[in-house]
């Protein structure tokens, strides 16, 4: 079918043309009917799907903000703390890792609305943190009820290595995205109560939590 070819030794080149410019482009090998791209094509395809990428991962994250800003709005969280914690929160919605859900952004609002500093995306080891609040010595994740379901050993597993990390003082604790959709405004005070009862189960069991506690949110 006219494709060029060359004998070198005991190798055979192939130039069949690609399929999107019409240049030349080699290879060791020919099957006839099957479309070759040349690796100028292939980085300019490349770079565009990239682009593409981004474009879609922007748009899904614009997304998930207007879906934070609505359920906070509707939960009544609403007013000029909210909207300046709002435009904080979105100056950095598209830094590479960060967001990825709803929940996480609004839990992010709900922090800047009452100047607790935070840490968004910390890396411990071959772990990451959603949420690490340096002056209330906790580990904040945020839990999808789906994606989470029946990880709760090998979660106990990270929570006590990270907390091995940090010191003994602080807490690992973690909230569904089903208690965040309910009232994010409860967020912090229901986050300083479960580290008072922790702090008490564990002043009576030698700094452990007793076997029986299972209030992990």
């Amino acid at each position: 079918d006219g494709v060029r070819y060359e004998n070198r030794g005991f190798m055979t080149s192939y130039f069949p043309p690609c399929a999107r410019c019409g240049e030349e482009t080699m290879s060791l090998s020919y099957i006839r009917g099957l479309e070759y791209t040349c690796k100028k094509c292939k980085i300019e395809e490349y770079l565009s799907d990239r682009v593409i990428r981004v474009e879609t991962s922007r748009e899904a994250k614009e997304r998930k903000f207007n879906n934070a800003i609505k359920r906070m709005s509707d939960m009544g969280c609403s007013g000029e703390a909210y909207e300046k914690a709002g435009v904080t929160i979105h100056s950095k919605l598209h830094k590479g890792g960060w967001f990825d859900s709803t929940e996480e952004i609004m839990v992010a609002i709900e922090l800047v609305r009452r100047d607790v500093k935070a840490r968004h995306q910390v890396k411990f080891g071959r772990y990451r943190a959603d949420f690490v609040l340096p002056d209330e010595k906790v580990v904040l994740e945020v839990d999808g009820s789906i994606f989470h379901a029946g990880k709760k050993d090998k979660e106990k597993l990270r929570d006590d290595l990270i907390v091995l990390a940090l010191g003994v003082d602080w807490e690992v604790i973690r909230i569904s995205d089903d208690l965040i959709n309910q009232k994010i405004s409860k967020l912090m005070p229901a986050i300083r109560k479960v580290k008072r009862q922790r702090a008490l189960h564990r002043s009576k069991n030698n700094g452990k939590l007793p076997e029986w506690y299972s209030n992990r949110e």
